[in-house]
Parts: C-alpha cells; structure tokens; sequence
C-alpha cells in the first residue's frame, strides 16, 4: 500500500471517491497505453528467472506476476505484467516501453533457447471496471477471476484481475476477437482510458514510462510491498542491490498518493512519478515523498 501522505487531510476520503461511477454500473475503455512482447520457446520461463523480479514457477493459465525488470544497480528498466497465452509468455508494458525492454533482455537472449517479438498490433487491452463488471463477463461466457492477479482464458481472451475492491479488469484479447469487445461494451457504460489511469494512481500503482527508466529502486516505488518483487525467489539482474536494500536500509522515502485542489501546489522536495487531472479540476499525484516518522 501507498503511505499516506501527511499534509494533505482530504487524501483518505478522495481515495474512496468513486472515478467514472466505478462502484456501481460497470463501465469499460480501451487501453492504449500498452506494449506487448511475446516471449516463445523451450527455455523462456528460464530465461525470464534469471531476468525478472518474479519467481516464474508460479506462473499459470490461472495466475498472472508482476515484474520488474532491473540493471544491474538495482534500479527499475520497466515494469511488466508477465501473462500466459497459449503456448507464449506475454509481457505487458506501457506503451513506448518495448524496444526499451527488448534492447535489455537481448543481451542475455543467446544463451537461451527463447524469441523476442514485439506483439502490440496482434492485441487489444480493455478495461474494465466496477462491482457489476463481473456480471459484464459472465453475460460474455467469462467467469471472473476473484482475487488480484488471476487469471481466466476463454474466447480468445485473457481477463486479468488488477484490484479487488474496487474490481478492475485488464481484458487482453486479439485483435481478431472484436466480437466479444462489442459483447462486453453493451452491458457496459463508457469510461476513459484518463480514468483508468486515475485509477492506477489512487490504488498507488506506479507505471515506468519512456523516460523514467533506470531512475527508480524498487523501493521508492513500493515495488519491494506491493508483491512486484519475490525475495524469496533466486538470483535475477539486480537482485542482489535489490535484497540489500530492502533487508539493510530502512526505507526514508516512498510512493505516496495525493489528490490536490486547483489551489494546492506539491510541497517541495516531492518528486512526481505520475500525475493525472482530472476535468473537475482535481490532481492526482504519485509522488515519492519522505516516510513520515513517530
């Protein structure tokens, strides 16, 4: 969980201010903001150990992982998704983000049997979210996964759970399967793509962007709490700066959210990790800001 932010007494209640009437009607958008990267072959859950922040033993049909991928200071390249379909891995990443992922993991790439490829234009991701978003699936013939992560394939498509309450959805379909994105559009109303990342901000989920490579640790983005990165597993480029600092070092600075008024400005010292406005006029911030102390 994001820490709260100490100077600002509306934040707890604009965490629970619905965005896009999302706890009651369903409502769905598609997601540009993608990239795409199909990783195939017989050493690919291998290769992708010895790279990512998750432990892919326990990757199935059924449970997706987060992931960071890092250099070998310790400091975040991207972060990813990594998803099963069909015989291929998936990696999802913000869009811009691929040729960046693809240039760091093909430099350990020879010494596996496993292929890269850009797969952006083969899919379409939406989202989809609200307390009847599960009833949206299933009049689409889809059970809903029910806990953070999870996973359902069916129709062509692979329907990942982000949050619990409130449901979020990533529907990860091909290009080819229009028809169940017009199914799931009409028992659901029109949302943005703005809210839904609005959404990831309140829920304290910081996204690597082009630009922002190679600047964060895992820490300061909460990456080391929030389940992106398994310390149990074995060794991965990066983990051992990785290992330390979150066994070592007391953390003096992490993600925090705030939500400011067109009158409120960031208080100095806070460096902005994302930022949405939202029309009301309200921002939405990630920040890294100093852990409070008693």
């Amino acid at each position: 969980m994001p820490v709260k932010p100490s100077d600002n007494s509306n934040a707890d209640k604009e965490l629970k201010r619905p965005i896009a009437d999302e706890a009651n009607r369903a409502w769905l958008t598609q997601l540009d903001d993608f990239d795409i990267i199909a990783v195939s072959g017989p050493d690919s859950e291998r290769f992708l150990q010895g790279q990512l922040s998750c432990n892919m033993d326990r990757l199935s049909p059924t449970r997706t992982l987060r992931a960071a991928l890092c250099n070998l200071k310790g400091r975040v390249v991207a972060d990813l998704r990594v998803v099963m379909h069909d015989d291929r891995l998936l990696l999802l990443c913000s869009a811009g983000m691929a040729d960046i992922v693809l240039g760091t993991l093909q430099k350990y790439q020879v010494f596996f049997k496993t292929e890269l490829q850009k797969v952006s234009e083969q899919f379409v991701v939406l989202g989809l979210v609200g307390n009847e978003a599960a009833k949206a699936l299933s009049a689409a013939g889809i059970h809903a996964p029910e806990t953070r992560d999870a996973c359902t394939v069916a129709r062509g498509a692979a329907v990942i759970r982000i949050e619990e309450s409130p449901a979020r959805f990533y529907c990860v379909l091909s290009a080819s399967h229009g028809e169940l994105a017009s199914t799931l559009s009409s028992g659901c109303q029109s949302g943005s793509e703005q809210d839904w990342r609005i959404a990831d901000i309140r829920a304290g989920i910081a996204h690597i962007r082009p630009g922002q490579q190679d600047l964060y640790t895992p820490q300061l983005l909460n990456y080391d709490i929030d389940g992106t990165i398994d310390f149990k597993k074995g060794c991965y480029t990066g983990q051992e700066v990785v290992a330390r600092m979150y066994y070592r070092a007391e953390a003096k600075k992490r993600l925090a959210y705030l939500a400011l008024s067109n009158s409120q400005q960031l208080p100095e010292g806070r460096e902005i990790v994302d930022s949405v406005q939202h029309p009301d006029g309200q921002m939405h911030v990630l920040a890294i800001m100093p852990v409070p102390r008693d």
